[in-house]
């Protein structure tokens, strides 16, 4: 069991008097041995359970704190000034002598407090007892297992014991007593608001009997108010606490399909999951607007339990040279549960292609000799893959030669570079044209390369006028 240390470290003497005749009195009932009881489920979301072994055995994915209430005095019954304070490890600032537990006995968390009021101020052997509440915490050696110490407020027809939650367990167990007339014990669970989430009744079979009381529950628990049916005392002793509402986390706050060309498309999936202990239901997630969409969904109006996890697949395919964005609203069916709104980017993008140079001059060749290989480079020069769909041949006397372009259709990757090689092999006199197309993911295209050359004694004197 985690404990948090405390400074204090003051002992308590023993109680003399009046008051110690009182202790004794709860001392010697406390030690009655134990006896599990079951507890009824009133139809509320509660789930109860008969005893302690049915209600680990139904947590045995949650992590549970477990404070069994180990006083300073294991022979004698002390009385604590309300509050006790979890994560202090000592009642409030208002507390009087003696210590009721030793420093760093009580685990944090909780705060446990009755709403007795000790408003006329009554003599006992360590001063007056002044301010809200008073509770008597001993030991119950006869009960099984751990030492069953127990807490609780006593002696008021409209006491009532209340213990306080920090982080919103969802599962919860104790011991109740009615010490006086072991009458039954009621439970009232609350949410954070304030909003009743459940109540049950556990019987007793006889006075300072504990009887069982655990349950698990569909939304966090803020406080537990513990009632007993006699209207005289109630104890309680051996909490459990622990676990979280189910949650849904998602993989990532935000999805960048990045750049995507043209007619081309993207996809990326997403994760989600119960991060909780307890089942949780995944709304429908909307449809996307375009050039966005939900190419597969998994989660919409699933139910997950607990470590359970399902995807969604987002697509992207943009038909236009533009950035886009959207969001995607992922939530649970829980109005106070916060959507996830998951930022959805993409950027459509017009591919390029680029030829250098775009023509090859071979000049004049005799008749018979040859000229090259020249070289022409391709090149994608934007962030998507470029596909290459064809890459003509030139008529004789020019020839491809080759290169380090894969043959067509093949993909230049971002950034990426190829080169083709021409040559000029003239068999006859005269002057020689041709082009060699290439066809593209580029809008601009299909484009050319310009091939020339001479055969014989030929002069040329402007270049490429003329038609081949």
């Amino acid at each position: 069991m985690n404990r948090l240390e405390a400074a204090s470290t003051a002992r308590a003497n023993p109680p003399t008097g009046t008051h110690s005749m009182k202790i004794a009195i709860l001392a010697a009932m406390l030690a009655a041995a134990s006896n599990i009881a079951a507890a009824a489920e009133t139809g509320s979301g509660l789930v109860t359970y008969p005893d302690v072994t049915a209600f680990l055995a139904a947590t045995t994915g949650i992590a549970l704190n477990f404070e069994n209430f180990s006083a300073h005095d294991s022979f004698n019954v002390s009385p604590c000034y309300e509050p006790l304070n979890g994560d202090s490890g000592q009642p409030g600032t208002s507390f009087l002598e003696p210590v009721c537990f030793h420093p760093g006995d009580v685990i944090g968390g909780f705060d446990i407090r009755s709403d007795l009021d000790w408003t006329s101020g009554i003599t006992n052997p360590w001063g007056p007892m002044t301010g809200p509440g008073l509770f008597f915490i001993g030991s119950n050696a006869m009960s099984p297992g751990p030492a069953s110490n127990a807490v609780g407020a006593t002696f008021s027809a409209a006491t009532k014991t209340l213990i306080n939650f920090r982080d919103g367990p969802v599962a919860v167990s104790m011991d109740g007593y009615d010490i006086a007339a072991g009458s039954p014990l009621t439970f009232d669970v609350y949410a954070h608001d304030g909003m009743p989430i459940g109540s049950f009744t556990v019987p007793q079979s006889a006075p300072n009997v504990p009887a069982f009381a655990g349950f698990t529950s569909p939304v966090p628990v803020a406080q537990v108010v513990v009632r007993s049916a006699s209207a005289v005392s109630q104890i309680i002793g051996n909490l459990r606490f622990g676990g979280v509402v189910g949650k849904l986390t998602v993989s990532a706050d935000s999805v960048d399909l990045g750049a995507v060309g043209i007619g081309s498309s993207a996809a990326q999936s997403l994760q989600i999951e119960n991060t909780g202990n307890t089942d949780v239901a995944v709304d429908p997630i909307a449809a996307l607007p375009a050039p966005f969409a939900i190419l597969s969904d998994a989660c919409s109006a699933a139910v997950l339990t607990a470590g359970e996890s399902c995807a969604v697949t987002l697509e992207f395919a943009p038909a236009i040279e533009r950035s886009f964005s959207a969001l995607l609203a992922i939530s649970r069916g829980d109005a106070d549960a916060p959507a996830h709104e998951i930022d959805v980017r993409g950027r459509g993008v017009l591919p390029t292609l680029t030829a250098t140079p775009l023509s090859i001059d071979f000049g004049t060749v005799p008749i018979g000799g040859s000229a090259g290989p020249a070289t022409i480079t391709l090149r994608n020069t934007t962030a998507v893959a470029l596909g290459i769909g064809a890459i003509g041949m030139p008529d004789a006397p020019f020839a491809a030669d080759g290169g380090t372009c894969a043959p067509a259709p093949f993909d230049l990757a971002p950034g990426q570079a190829c080169t083709l090689e021409f040559s000029f092999e003239p068999q006859l006199g005269g002057v020689y044209r041709d082009r060699v197309v290439i066809e593209s993911d580029d809008a601009s295209t299909p484009g050319e390369i310009m091939l020339r050359g001479a055969a014989g004694d030929v002069i040329f004197a402007d270049g490429f006028d003329g038609s081949p």
